[in-house]
């Protein structure tokens, strides 16, 4: 395999920096594969590895530097968000099957409580796999798992750089919108302001799987846009979310508290007031 053969998204650029992020990738994807190959090889030799469930998954996006101009890591993108999943356990999931139910890291837990005869509490937001995993079926198995929401209030950038979002998507579109978190002067915004999308974005992924051509402005998906934004809405009141029911002093204040600790370095000791 030749890094030539990697398929790359149009934004990126064939640089030699990247180029060599691109090779650390790789090599970071080897030994992770060597390591994994290794615990199998062991379960096996013990006797254990049909009778054991393994997750393997990763972390969000890619670091490699002409990838993220928005589009990778702690972007609202499927490039950002859409992580590998691969679970094994050959004597109770059936194999030879293609699942396309929408899941989340959420899920694991509730799994893993379940299968451990232990019932997941009810502050749990994620719901257990057991069902799908234990299925013979392919294609969707659970029909409420047909969409996913993701979302970021911010990821240690200093204002007035913002990367706050949400992010709906089914099988066929993503509806984005962002939000500022303070003004063009670097000015904290009302509660009201705060609330306000300052961008909506909206993509056919089936078309547009980089999502590079923006349709918010197509009459003729206005149906589509306007299905997500209310069930993207109705899942914000549902889940409280702090940027469709106003009540923003949580991120408002926890915002100020990581910047403020940046500033004076993550490693010196500080009391701050934080009601």
């Amino acid at each position: 395999m030749t890094l030539d053969r990697i398929p790359m998204p149009p934004y990126v650029e064939d640089t030699e920096s990247n180029r060599k992020q691109r090779a650390n990738i790789l090599y970071e994807i080897c030994y992770a594969d060597l390591h994994l190959s290794r615990m199998l090889a062991h379960l096996e030799s013990i006797g254990e590895l049909e009778n054991t469930l393994i997750v393997v998954t990763s972390d969000n996006g890619t670091p490699v530097s002409g990838m993220n101009q928005g589009r990778g890591k702690s972007s609202p993108y499927d490039f950002g968000v859409h992580e590998p999943l691969a679970i094994l356990w050959p004597s109770r999931v059936p194999g030879g099957r293609t699942v396309t139910d929408f899941v989340n890291f959420r899920d694991l837990a509730p799994t893993f409580l379940e299968l451990a005869g232990i019932s997941p509490p009810e502050s749990m937001s994620g719901k257990s796999l057991v069902p799908i995993l234990l299925s013979e079926k392919s294609g969707r198995i659970e029909k409420a798992r047909s969409w996913m929401m993701t979302g970021l209030e911010w990821h240690g950038e200093f204002d007035p750089e913002t990367r706050s979002s949400r992010t709906i998507r089914n099988d066929h579109y993503s509806y984005i919108v962002r939000f500022n978190n303070v003004d063009k002067n670097n000015l904290p915004l009302s509660r009201k302001e705060l609330m306000k999308p300052y961008q909506i974005e909206f993509y056919d992924l089936k078309n547009d799987p980089w999502e590079q051509n923006n349709l918010i402005d197509e009459p003729r998906y206005a149906r589509e846009i306007e299905k997500l934004a209310r069930q993207m809405r109705a899942y914000g009141l549902k889940t409280k979310d702090p940027r469709v029911t106003g009540d923003m002093d949580i991120f408002v204040k926890s915002r100020e508290y990581v910047q403020m600790r940046k500033r004076i370095g993550y490693g010196e000791t500080m009391t701050l007031p934080f009601n």
